[in-house]
């Protein structure tokens, strides 16, 4: 099926693309998108011309992309083209990391680095509807307090190693049941002293990565992902 983009949107992994230091397989820039199907095939039912679609493929900047259906979505009459731009990648990432990977329940402690970041906004949002203690870091004290509002319970510098200690001191030395971090798992990983408090972890990375096997997220995923942003109050991203 053919859409014509309205907006897209970028993300870190864009921004390492064109930097160069991207650790996985290099493709065009850009992967999300949200527009309006202008042309479908023959074998595609349930999308027509003229339905407004959320885009999850590489190569969305630009006018309009040709890609399978099941990496579209349909849009809410209520969510802009600009809105629905900023949400696959984010959150089929933290859907696919904290849902499938992990199996995040209610009363689970995460630690989210980089909180106020795309992919940590929608972490956040996955574990407040899942009932799971939010523990964060984020680099400045402007992010830090955004991240503290939308209901973080611990909130620490990402530029610091401190906050490891400071995870231990909160929960009495059990550290966090689940961990969500933008760097490349295979690019580095954490000291030796911190793999005492991990029960489990996960990168977005590899979420990422698992997702980029596949042909692409269905229909249900993408559903769960405007429903879970869907269900954030007026402190939520827009």
């Amino acid at each position: 099926m053919e859409v014509a983009l309205a907006a897209s949107s970028l993300n870190f992994r864009d921004v390492m693309m064109v930097m160069g230091i991207y650790p996985g397989e290099e493709t065009a820039v850009g992967s999300d998108g949200a527009g309006i199907v202008t042309a479908v095939g023959d074998g595609v039912s349930g999308i027509q011309v003229g339905d407004r679609v959320a885009v999850s493929a590489y190569g969305c900047l630009r006018t309009h992309i040709t890609l399978p259906a099941a990496m579209t979505c349909p849009l809410p009459a209520d969510i802009s083209f600009e809105q629905a731009a900023a949400l696959p990648v984010a959150y089929i990432t933290a859907c696919y990391g904290l849902e499938e990977l992990a199996g995040i329940r209610a009363g689970q402690t995460v630690l989210i680095h980089a909180a106020s970041g795309g992919v940590g906004l929608a972490t956040m949002a996955v574990c407040r509807r899942a009932g799971a203690r939010i523990f964060a870091t984020a680099g400045t004290p402007a992010k830090r307090e955004l991240v503290r509002s939308l209901g973080a319970e611990l909130v620490m510098d990402s530029r610091s190693t401190a906050f490891a200690q400071e995870v231990l001191d909160a929960t009495g030395g059990r550290g966090w049941t689940s961990s969500s971090t933008p760097w490349p798992a295979r690019r580095r990983k954490p000291p030796s002293r911190w793999w005492r408090t991990m029960a489990a972890s996960w990168s977005w990375a590899r979420a990422v990565c698992a997702r980029r096997a596949t042909t692409g997220p269905n229909a249900a995923s993408c559903a769960t992902v405007l429903w879970i942003w869907w269900s954030w109050d007026a402190t939520g991203p827009t």
